[in-house]
């Protein structure tokens, strides 16, 4: 979603925003702001939700359903309005003794979380489920942002980046887990350059055991999930974040095929401009290849790139080790079909990568429709690395 007040002001990609709110990490359990209530006649219902919302343009289309632009009737504040098709709706969950989609429920546990996008609304019109969504008004998502503007400079990185992991540690503490992390699903207020978290129509609740099913984007996914078919949702989420940070300051993402992902060995030569020995360490110990090994959200926010206080310290640690360069090519973002076609095999997503920069990805969609607000996560494609050596990922 791009800016919809050009009087507001941009800042410019070298220069800081006037206000990062820090988001912090001191929440309590959610006690759910917006009421689920028994479900209505869907007459009624139906009657509630258009006495109560006005509709607007599309901001999106995706195999759930449409996103559109809308207002609240009483007081013109903008919202999304997310029409999902029951029928293709998976996981439910119970609330107040309601059954809801597990989204729902997700969002009702963090939707006071600054850094997350807040649900505002909930209407069951019978064969459509409808979630009124926040809207910043001049905001636009990150991968957008990114293309637009190219790798953002470390120092407005850290503070993004600061606040995502503040973001995701919250909403880990609150029980949930969101599983696909990507600059797609986070929007940027281009007022304040602050962001917020979207689209928990892939997460799940947070538990400490083994998950078995993923339906976030390959991409962004880790090795033991790419080689085993399971993994722990902190470190999954850990590298999904060592992959955004990468996206950040190199302006685009090191892996595209399961082999890359596998090797997780990211090409900082890569980066039009030169990296700080901090944030290739951050961003190496994120994507670890060995679970276990990898830094966890605790010490990646204590880390000394996102605190300059200690940074120097670090860097005089870290200029006399040198980083090896890598071997395995990585082609740039693949188009839109590979990477988001459930069908699509990961020999075709590695064909089609080949001839699709990020520029003429960003592109494609942006013909289609803007990325905010709309479900797009690829879902589980035929494991093609089954020829590596098979190794201890957890």
């Amino acid at each position: 979603m791009h800016s919809a007040a050009s009087s507001s002001r941009v800042p410019n990609i070298g220069e800081e925003a006037s206000s990062f709110k820090a988001v912090g990490d001191n929440y309590q359990q959610s006690t759910a702001v917006l009421d689920i209530k028994p479900r209505m006649p869907v007459e009624a219902e139906a009657e509630r939700f258009t006495r109560s919302y006005r509709l607007g343009r599309v901001l999106g289309r995706g195999g759930f359903g449409t996103v559109y632009a809308g207002h609240r009737a009483l007081d013109g504040l903008p919202v999304a309005v997310k029409h999902i098709r029951r029928q293709t709706i998976t996981a439910w969950s119970e609330v107040n003794g309601v059954q809801v989609p597990l989204e729902v429920a997700l969002m009702l546990r963090v939707s006071h979380i600054p850094g997350c996008i807040g649900l505002l609304d909930y209407f069951d019109l019978g064969n459509t489920i409808v979630l009124i969504l926040e809207r910043p008004e001049t905001s636009q998502d990150l991968f957008d942002f990114i293309s637009e503007k190219g790798a953002l400079p470390e120092s407005m990185a850290a503070k993004m980046f600061r606040e995502v992991c503040e973001t995701i540690h919250a909403v880990h503490k609150n029980g949930v887990t969101h599983r696909d992390i990507k600059d797609e699903n986070l929007v940027v207020d281009l007022r304040t350059l602050q962001l917020k978290l979207i689209d928990f129509g892939s997460g799940d609740f947070l538990r400490d055991s083994l998950y078995t099913e993923f339906d976030g984007t390959r991409v962004y996914s880790p090795p033991e999930w790419v080689r085993l078919r399971r993994y722990h949702a902190k470190p999954a989420a850990v590298w999904s974040l060592g992959v955004l940070l990468y996206d950040m300051v190199v302006g685009d993402i090191p892996f595209e095929s399961d082999y890359q992902i596998m090797s997780a060995t990211p090409d900082f030569t890569r980066a039009k401009r030169k990296l700080s020995n901090e944030v290739k360490d951050l961003i190496t110990r994120c994507l670890e290849y060995k679970a276990s090994d990898r830094i966890t959200l605790e010490e990646a926010l204590s880390h000394p790139w996102l605190n300059p206080v200690v940074k120097d310290s670090l860097a005089c640690a870290l200029a006399a080790t040198s980083t090896a360069t890598p071997t395995i090519p990585v082609p740039t973002r693949r188009c839109c079909d590979s990477v988001h076609d459930a069908s699509a095999s990961s020999s075709e997503a590695s064909s089609a990568a080949s001839s699709c920069s990020r520029d003429s990805y960003a592109t494609s969609m942006n013909l289609l429709s803007p990325a905010v607000y709309t479900h797009m996560c690829s879902r589980p494609s035929v494991v093609t690395a089954n020829s590596l050596e098979d190794k201890e990922f957890i």
